[in-house]
C-alpha cells in the first residue's frame, strides 16, 4: 500500500493520508459526483435559487415600471413648457386692455360738477 503527501500552500504536510480514506471521505466520488454535495444542501441551494431568480425578476419590472413612469413626466414636462411659451407668445400679441371707470361713476361725476 502506498502512502502519499499531501502538500498545501506550497509547505510540505508531515501527515500522510490513505488513499482508500480520501476516498471514503469524498463517498466514491470517481462513481458518484453527486455525493460531494448532500441532498439537504441541495434542496436548500434549490430553494435559494428559485427565491433569487424571482426577486430578481420582481425588481426588473418595478425598474421597467420605473423608467416608463420617468419618460411620462419628462414628456409631460416638455408638454408644458411648450404650453407655457405659447400662453407667453399670446400674451405678447395681445394689445394692453385700457381701463375706463364704470359708466355709473362717470354720470356720478358730471351731476356733481352741475350742481
Amino acid at each position: 500500500m502506498a502512502k502519499h503527501m499531501l502538500y498545501t500552500d506550497g509547505m510540505e504536510n508531515t501527515q500522510q493520508i490513505d488513499p482508500q480514506t480520501l476516498q471514503n471521505l469524498l463517498g466514491n466520488s470517481s462513481v458518484n459526483p453527486a455525493n460531494l454535495i448532500p441532498e439537504s444542501l441541495m434542496s436548500m441551494l434549490t430553494v435559494g435559487l428559485m427565491v433569487s431568480i424571482g426577486l430578481m425578476v420582481v425588481f426588473l419590472v418595478l425598474y421597467g415600471l420605473s423608467i416608463m413612469r420617468k419618460w411620462k413626466v419628462q414628456s409631460a414636462v416638455l408638454n408644458m413648457q411648450k404650453d407655457v411659451a405659447e400662453i407667453k407668445q399670446a400674451l405678447v400679441k395681445q394689445p394692453a386692455p385700457q381701463v375706463s371707470p364704470p359708466r355709473g361713476e362717470s354720470q356720478k361725476i358730471e351731476v356733481a360738477a352741475n350742481e
